[in-house]
């Protein structure tokens, strides 16, 4: 007859499945099936997932989230099922006593971060969009002040240097007509030669000359130089507004304003004429019949000439 062989349990490991203690989950699904409650409507009132339930149950907290989180539905879990507080909660310090907080503070890291990047960002765009108006405005400007710019008509230096032109024109002429009369006047202290006759402007008297010499006499001593200068003309067809100032050889003001589009003007005089027009684009010009070549004048520039151009 065989023997057999039985072996009787270790009293060792009955001491330590005896003595072992509960966890947890064991202690949290121990009150619940005693209150009488299943994994599903313990999972409604934690509004959770009846798995994650059963992972809190199974002693898993790996999809709970933070520490603070596994504290908060552990202890509502608690209060449901009606476990022993103070017990619950030595559990969850023994087994969050080497949780670590880093990950809370360094999530917290994270969010300030982000939150002052995006300040930087913001700050970033509006200098962009404030930047981007500065030059819309400064262009619209621009535009507008070359819409209302009229090229037609002269600068207030380009009109000053005309008159200082004409000025000094005329101051040199009337410098020339003193000198030819008082030249005439020592002429009349001596008999004339019988070949010779005296010339003067009418309604001007011998004995007012030397009174009036800077005003509008004209004397002469050679009977063909006492004939009246020949005439010129100067014909201005306008095909735009443009403002015309020309001055003859005396220094005498011709016309000087805007012309309109479309006008002629007619001017006559004593050559070389002083001519300043606004917009050389705008006028073709014959003197005596003959065409004014002004393509060497630039468009949009005020032309200075004198007619003839070889004058």
């Amino acid at each position: 007859m065989k023997k057999k062989h039985i072996e009787l349990p270790n009293d060792g490991d009955n001491d330590e499945a005896v003595n072992k203690e509960p966890t947890l989950g064991e202690k949290l699904k121990s009150a619940r099936e005693t209150k009488g409650l299943s994994v599903a409507e313990v999972a409604q009132r934690l509004n959770l997932r009846p798995i994650i339930v059963e992972k809190i149950e199974a002693d898993d907290f790996s999809e709970l989230g933070g520490t603070t989180y596994v504290r908060g539905y552990v202890k509502n879990f608690a209060r449901i099922v009606q476990a022993d507080p103070d017990d619950i909660q030595a559990c969850l310090n023994t087994i969050l006593a080497n949780d670590k907080q880093p990950n809370m503070q360094s999530f917290s890291r994270r969010t300030t971060r982000q939150a002052r990047d995006g300040r930087l960002m913001l700050l970033t765009y509006l200098i962009a969009i404030v930047l981007l108006a500065l030059l819309v405005w400064w262009w619209i400007q621009k535009s507008s002040m070359e819409t209302e710019l009229d090229i037609s008509q002269p600068t207030v230096e380009e009109v000053a240097e005309g008159h200082q032109m004409l000025d000094q024109s005329t101051i040199d002429a009337t410098q020339a007509n003193a000198a030819a009369v008082n030249k005439d006047l020592m002429t009349l202290d001596n008999p004339l030669p019988a070949t010779h006759s005296l010339s003067a402007v009418p309604s001007t008297s011998v004995n007012n000359d030397a009174a009036n010499a800077n005003n509008d006499i004209r004397v002469s001593t050679n009977g063909d130089n006492g004939a009246a200068s020949a005439q010129s003309t100067l014909v201005f067809n306008l095909s735009g507004d443009c403002w015309v100032k020309v001055t003859d050889e005396t220094g005498k003001v011709l016309t000087s304003g805007l012309k309109q589009a479309n006008d002629t003007v007619s001017l006559s005089g004593q050559a070389p004429f002083a001519v300043l027009l606004g917009a050389p684009q705008s006028v073709t010009v014959s003197f005596n019949d003959q065409n004014v070549n002004l393509a060497s004048f630039p468009s949009g520039k005020v032309a200075r000439l004198t007619i003839p151009l070889g004058e």
